[in-house]
């Protein structure tokens, strides 16, 4: 079970730093609030911070 959990915290992370490297790609492209939209709850806050 604890591997379980470490593995959705590694995959969330990862998560996070995609949803990163996009707002970086995308923001010149105007694509921001596609991104907020369409993301998870988590990947909103990240993108709130």
């Amino acid at each position: 079970m604890l591997s379980l959990i470490d593995r959705g915290g590694l995959f969330l992370d990862r998560g996070g730093l995609s949803v990163d490297r996009a707002s970086l790609f995308t923001d010149r492209g105007g694509l921001i609030p596609f991104i907020k939209n369409n993301a998870t709850p988590i990947q909103k806050q990240r993108l709130q911070r």
